[in-house]
């Protein structure tokens, strides 16, 4: 290939490739943590920098925003744009994704000058690798993207920048001080620069034969106060204003490790790199998420293999770093890439709030990309052409085999429920993948399918409140009240002090005839959530049931002051009405659920069966075809209509 083609179609190749691989996913819908972040996150829709800032110093009332810094701002010109429409959200990401792609292939070439072929393959292993599906076809894997985005600009940067053993500062180097920042302020593995730019300058910088080491030791004494420092300086100014933001222990609930004696943790987080490093060598069965129980509850044996074998691939890859370091300390830099980035998230000096994401080794994977390119490149320079012939089919299957996994599992990121069925086939345990999945079956109107994988979320986590809380309520959408009180009555003991499972309770008392039962849960959760409209709703129920129809009237008003837009409350409240005798109040309520909800048949009947009472038939008759409309079967309207009409 010539110099043209190799400075212009390599790096095109590589883009076009990343593109073409995510670009199915513009057609995905947000999922999973793209709801809190994006969908149901004030922050981003004012562009309010002041207010977003803010929420990350430390002071009383702070509230811990939801996402990062930096992605949260691009996050507001994508809803400045176009709102919650996620085809804006996914194109952002996929061309930051191209963006990072091209980087570890300029990056490469910097490293090792000349050598295109290896950048080239380094790239193009990174760009296809199934692993990075999450950080791309997500839309909160922004801050995976925009972090490695602008620590690989930073590094390209540096290097470019300060070529010399004693160079001075350039604009070049000063303007990747704010590329460190906007890193760290999107993720934190953005912090490993100034350590990177050490280690990257004692392979360019190394002693030549024969000279001593010691002669270099002055350079980076003069390179640690030029250019070291201030890199130092950002990440350090950045945790101390934003201290108070990190997570308490209490809040790592994601992450098993937390409650595990050091031993434990450590075995079980070498067990965890063995995983990552099977995922990077063997992508094909990948998941969102890699619950408590697939990771804790392996047999025994599984587990103690998976710790060796993250022991193993310690001492090998510092083996190799360390042989490598009396040649050309190609593997030293490989090893290093990915030890830097992956230490970070490894929970092996410090925890994280997750155990293990396939998101967190988006940059450690550079440093496996990079080494598998070597060794690649060394094939390529040893064997005869039937040698090269047999790597080039073996890395085009490989790169083919990489692109068709990447297009499979952008169809998994379709949507919440094609995400967790999904990851469903690979963590069958996972209690937070079986929650979602019974979040998904019951929106479907699937009631047995929701109870069997809320079934398995607590089967495997029975102290988990949530996981029962949902469970009743798919139980009472069944119409088993019985098992619904079970699991309410759970919900209660295991959270005395939170008004929701009481609340819940009553509701299903209610739906058995068990007024009073459902009134001594209420009175409690009005006691612990004095302002809750759910309890006065609740309560209005009961009161029906006794016909205490004052009282009742009384709980639904308060209740709908809490919260004005809930239909149903309102055509309660007519029925009371018209029950106490006051027709234009309950026409009123009824006219008002209308308004709330188009389609309340329930609104409608009552309304004609208000006009027949008061012998208006032709509007009486409207009403109850209205409700039919709605709904052709339903008999308490036909009734009505048919007795209206003397059939």
């Amino acid at each position: 290939m010539t110099g043209r083609g190799k400075t212009i179609l390599m790096p095109a190749a590589i883009v076009v490739l990343s593109l073409c691989l995510y670009a199915p996913g513009l057609r995905n819908e947000f999922t999973f943590d793209d709801f809190p972040e994006i969908v149901d996150n004030p922050l981003i829709r004012d562009l309010d920098w002041g207010a977003l800032w803010q929420a990350y110093l430390p002071g009383p009332g702070k509230v811990r925003p939801p996402g990062r810094f930096f992605p949260l701002l691009t996050f507001s010109v994508n809803y400045a744009v176009a709102g919650t429409e996620p085809f804006g959200y996914h194109l952002v990401n996929i061309l930051l994704n191209g963006g990072v792609c091209l980087l570890v292939y300029l990056v490469g070439l910097e490293l090792f000058p000349g050598e295109y072929r290896l950048s080239f393959l380094t790239a193009l292993l990174f760009a296809s690798h199934p692993v990075h599906s999450e950080v791309v076809a997500a839309a909160v894997g922004r801050s995976e993207l925009l972090s490695s985005f602008c620590f690989l600009s930073a590094v390209l940067l540096y290097w470019r920048n300060t070529r010399g053993e004693r160079a001075g500062w350039s604009a070049g180097y000063w303007f990747s001080v704010p590329l460190l920042l906007i890193g760290i302020l999107s993720k934190a593995t953005a912090w490993t620069l100034p350590l990177v730019a050490a280690v990257f300058d004692a392979y360019r910088f190394r002693p030549a034969p024969g000279r001593p080491r010691r002669e270099y030791l002055p350079v980076f004494v003069y390179r640690l106060k030029k250019f070291y420092l201030p890199y130092c300086l950002v990440p350090a100014v950045i945790l101390g204003l934003t201290a108070g933001m990190l997570p308490a222990r209490e809040e790592m609930g994601s992450n098993y490790l937390v409650v595990l004696p050091f031993g434990g943790r450590l075995a079980a987080a070498l067990g965890i790199l063995a995983r990552y490093l099977c995922l990077l060598v063997w992508p094909f069965r990948l998941s969102a998420d890699y619950g408590y129980s697939h990771l804790s509850a392996a047999p025994s044996w599984l587990r103690a293999a998976l710790a060796a074998g993250g022991a193993a691939a310690i001492a090998g890859g510092g083996a190799l770093a360390w042989a490598s370091l009396k040649r050309k300390g190609r593997y030293f830099l490989a090893v290093f890439i990915f030890a830097v980035n992956y230490l970070i998230i490894s929970n092996l000096f410090f925890l994280i709030n997750v155990s293990m994401a396939e998101r967190l080794i988006y940059m450690a994977s550079w440093g496996f990309c990079l080494a598998a390119a070597l060794a690649l490149e060394s094939g390529f320079r040893r064997f005869g052409r039937g040698g090269r012939a047999c790597l080039l089919v073996l890395v085009s299957a490989v790169l083919l085999a990489y692109s068709l996994r990447v297009l499979t599992r952008n169809r998994d990121w379709r949507d919440n429920f094609t995400l967790f069925a999904a990851a469903h086939r690979v963590c069958p345990t996972s209690c937070r993948v079986n929650y979602n999945l019974g979040l998904e079956y019951s929106r479907r109107g699937m009631p047995d399918r929701a109870i069997f994988h809320y079934g398995e979320a607590v089967r495997v986590l029975p102290w988990n409140p949530l996981y029962r809380l949902n469970l009743g309520e798919a139980y009472a959408r069944k119409g088993d009240m019985g098992k619904a009180v079970e699991q309410f009555e759970e919900v209660v003991r295991l959270e005395p002090e939170e008004p929701g499972g009481y609340i819940n309770l009553a509701a299903a008392c209610n739906r058995m005839g068990l007024a009073d039962r459902a009134i001594g849960s209420l009175l409690i959760a009005r006691r612990l959530a004095p302002d809750d409209w759910r309890v006065y709703s609740n309560l209005g129920d009961s009161f029906r049931l006794r016909r205490e129809l004052a009282r009742a009237e009384r709980a639904y008003e308060t209740s709908l002051r809490g919260h004005p837009d809930d239909w149903q409350a309102w055509n309660k409240l007519g029925a009371v009405k018209l029950g106490l005798e006051k027709p234009r109040e309950a026409v009123a309520c009824f006219r008002r659920a209308i308004d709330c909800f188009p389609e309340c048949k329930e609104a409608y009947n009552n309304l004609g069966l208000l006009y027949a009472l008061s012998g208006e038939a032709e509007e009486a008759a409207r009403a109850y075809r209205k409700a039919l409309a709605i709904d052709p079967g339903f008999e308490k309207a036909k009734n009505n209509l048919n007795r209206l009409l003397g059939r």
